[in-house]
């Protein structure tokens, strides 16, 4: 019964520490809806946690009313209790005091077994002032307590290790909770060791997420210029892969400098582990990691449906996640050139959310992007305008994503009303210059581009009234039009604007009362810009009296006649 009850907190614990552990991003997206929803986030881990609290409570319960049983099962009783991954000092103390024994045998068994957290047993014993096997180096480097320092804690620990560099106590050391721990085992390793134990470290280290260690061993492992087997090499990047912090860049770079040593055993790897390692190396936004392995042949003939699951891992639907940079070394891969247009879609929208339009071109050049439908293509260029981040050069990001989108075969075949509809939602020049070059929009009707006028005039975009301008049906707008979009642009006070406008053929064909009564808006909105350029027309030429009268009685804030100003020399021009 009192294995039993161990076997049960053995379970408990493992359940705990894996609901405390960090979520894969589908997984977290589960808990942040439930957390929106009014759920307990950490629930599964509160109740795991309070599970082994009870299995505990049991077994100590079973070691103190039950001691010829637990006298008969110590061996066992240990063994199993060491299995019970990060077991709190409180528990361990109680355990011990109820009448448990753990040799120092037992304690290196269960560090090269790797459980989390052993070294709790040393500091138990040693705050219980209990005496058996155990070493005092051992002690020494699992008991804080016992850190009298002078100096450094790295070169006291070191110093400790170096005299005592047995396998047992270097991998008790790296198998410590403690990353200090850990480094100075590492460090104190003896460089003609064996390379089973080089590499048994190694493990340790990047199964406890050891960052320093892992990379001073991996240094080591280069030095030696030894080519590491399939099997600890897989278990290397496996353990590697799943760092997911800051520090694991500095593991890729080590990785990177020693890829010519690992590359014949990564060449050795199954498709299904190389797969698995992309997965994570994308899930934790490891560059150099993934561009090392879609170098080898078992990513380089991904399936269609792998290809998907990546990109969709390394673009996804949030603003925040996943790694673009990886996605653009995913995209060079053949099955890429073989993705749905349906998927293709998804991805283009992921990325122009996130603003990542150098990878949505990588994407707009796939095969599957050049044969979208012009519903698609409509579809595609409405949600870019919607979510994508405004831009006022044609050359800028969004402008190189809409240059691409529109070179698109089926853009080119949009309908006029459809490219009207885009130009109506176009939220930028760049977005405008891009529609405007469309064959549809060359076919725009003169009440059409009015209208788009009027919405860049209103908007004071000199470079879009520009763009629409040079649409052919500009030249044949009508006086009345012209008149319409000239009282906009001098309400708006929009200088440039009135200056473009005041070189079509429509503006030089109105009459003088209608210029008179530009030049007074203009003057009442205080806009001498725009008195500038209305005076270049033919008919305020012809109404040089009228201007100049209306000059003398009205000046500027700093008492200049500015409409005089720009008034009078066209009158004088006219009377030359």
């Amino acid at each position: 019964m009192l294995l039993q009850a161990l076997d049960l907190a053995a379970t408990a614990a493992a359940a705990a520490a894996a609901a405390a552990a960090p979520p894969p991003p589908a997984a977290a997206a589960a808990a942040a809806a439930a957390a929106a929803a009014g759920e307990t986030p950490h629930a599964d881990f509160d109740v795991s946690k309070k599970v082994l609290q009870q299995r505990l409570l049991a077994v100590t319960w079973l070691l103190i009313h039950t001691p010829a049983a637990a006298s008969a099962a110590a061996a066992g009783v240990a063994k199993g209790a060491l299995q019970v991954p990060a077991m709190s000092l409180h528990c361990a103390k109680q355990l011990l005091a109820a009448g448990m024994t753990v040799t120092y045998a037992q304690l290196v068994d269960a560090a090269h077994s790797m459980v989390a957290g052993v070294e709790v047993w040393i500091q138990a014993q040693q705050e219980l002032g209990l005496h058996n096997d155990i070493p005092q180096a051992a002690v020494a480097i699992c008991c804080p307590s016992t850190w009298q320092l002078q100096g450094p804690l790295l070169f006291h620990l070191m110093e400790v290790l170096q005299r005592n560099s047995k396998p047992d106590l270097l991998q008790l050391g790296m198998n410590s909770s403690r990353r200090t721990v850990a480094e100075a085992a590492a460090h104190s390793l003896p460089a003609r060791r064996e390379p089973q134990l080089r590499r048994k470290l190694l493990i340790t280290a990047a199964k406890r997420r050891h960052a320093s260690a892992a990379i001073h061993l991996l240094r080591l492992e280069a030095a030696q210029q030894q080519h590491m087997d399939s099997a600890t090499l897989e278990v290397v990047l496996s353990l590697l892969a799943a760092f997911g912090t800051r520090r694991s860049r500095q593991v890729d770079q080590q990785l990177a400098r020693m890829w010519h040593l690992l590359r014949p055993a990564a060449e050795g790897l199954g498709s299904g582990v190389v797969l698995q390692l992309l997965h994570a190396a994308v899930r934790h936004k490891s560059f150099q990691y993934s561009g090392l392995l879609l170098e080898l042949p078992a990513s380089q003939q991904s399936s269609v449906g792998v290809m998907e699951q990546l990109l969709q891992a390394a673009v996804p639907q949030q603003r925040h996640g996943g790694s673009v940079a990886c996605a653009r070394l995913l995209l060079g891969l053949p099955a890429a050139q073989q993705l749905s247009t349906d998927v293709v879609l998804q991805l283009l929208r992921a990325a122009v959310l996130r603003g990542e339009y150098d990878c949505a071109e990588l994407l707009l050049v796939l095969p599957a992007a050049q044969q979208l439908s012009t519903t698609g293509v409509l579809q595609q260029l409405q949600y870019t305008l919607e979510y994508g981040a405004v831009g006022s050069d044609p050359g800028n990001d969004l402008g190189s994503h809409l240059r691409y989108s529109c070179n698109i075969p089926a853009a080119q075949e949009l309908r006029p009303e459809c490219v009207l509809q885009l130009l109506h939602m176009s939220n930028s020049p760049a977005s405008t210059w891009h529609f405007c070059r469309l064959p549809a929009a060359q076919e725009s009707s003169k009440a059409a581009i009015a209208k788009l006028l009027l919405a860049a005039v209103q908007q004071d975009s000199p470079d879009s009234t520009k763009h629409i301008l040079g649409l052919p049906g500009a030249a044949l707008l009508s006086s009345t039009a012209v008149e319409e979009l000239l009282q906009a642009a001098v309400q708006r006070g929009s200088a440039s604007c009135t200056a473009q406008l005041c070189q079509l053929q429509g503006a030089q064909q109105l009459s003088s009362d209608a210029v008179w009564q530009l030049l007074q808006q203009a003057a009442e909105n205080d806009a001498p810009g725009s008195i500038e350029g209305l005076c270049q027309l033919q008919a305020a030429k012809k109404a040089q009296q009228q201007c100049c009268a209306a000059a003398a009685a009205c000046s500027s804030a700093s008492g200049q006649c500015w409409l005089h100003s720009a008034a009078v020399p066209a009158a004088r021009s006219s009377t030359a």
